[in-house]
């Protein structure tokens, strides 16, 4: 922060003080790092935005960011139910396909309705978000604090239906997972969002009252 308040920089990763260490993440198609600076100095046109509006840009972009974590996850979902709709479809067991049992019927449908779910809040909350909407914010939280829990359980789900082949890297589930654990937790975890929300939602009310 600077005499201003809270302050946004681009920070050029070239600069004198700045040491990147790679990490290992749960997603293996995404590249993550440790970032630490020290006594890193910049000048003015490193500055992003007005002096001590820091704060408020960290909150706009936060809600960007899980526009697209939603959609990631949606589509992470709808990827995972695709493949094992066409399992259980094709898949037989004691000469029937999986999916002409009642209780897998039952499971997928439960699946498309969490799915279509998360879709619904998704594709609300972009929008919301994305035409500056007043309830944008609250939605974009409302959003993971929905799909960060269910969508995660979801795969998780469609894995056990594949049975003994779905826990091996010869399906493709795992990637699918292991993207929406990390988009269910790389800008907050549902808990978070759900705290976020109810701050939200209290502050209203208090204006409302006002």
């Amino acid at each position: 922060a600077g005499p201003d308040g809270p302050t946004c920089y681009l920070v050029p990763l070239d600069r004198p003080g700045i040491t990147v260490t790679p990490l290992r993440g749960v997603d293996q198609t995404r590249r993550f790092s440790d970032l630490t600076l020290t006594e890193v100095e910049l000048d003015s046109a490193a500055l992003i935005g007005e002096p001590g509006a820091g704060d408020a840009m960290h909150d706009d972009l936060l809600d960007l960011a899980a526009v697209l974590a939603l959609g990631e996850m949606a589509g992470a979902f709808q990827h995972a139910f695709d493949i094992t709709r066409d399992w259980v479809a094709n898949r037989y067991s004691f000469g029937r396909p999986l999916d002409s049992y009642q209780e897998i019927k039952h499971r997928m449908a439960d699946l498309r309705t969490e799915l279509e779910a998360t879709e619904a809040i998704a594709w609300r909350s972009a929008a919301a978000v994305g035409s500056g909407a007043s309830n944008g914010r609250e939605l974009a939280c409302a959003g993971m604090v929905h799909a960060g829990r269910r969508v995660p359980e979801g795969i998780q789900d469609c894995i056990q239906l594949h049975g003994g082949i779905g826990v091996t890297h010869d399906s493709d589930l795992h990637l699918f997972l292991r993207r929406a654990v990390l988009d269910a937790n790389l800008y907050g975890t549902p808990a978070e969002f759900a705290r976020r929300l109810g701050r939200l939602i209290a502050a209203t009310i208090e204006g409302d009252a006002a």
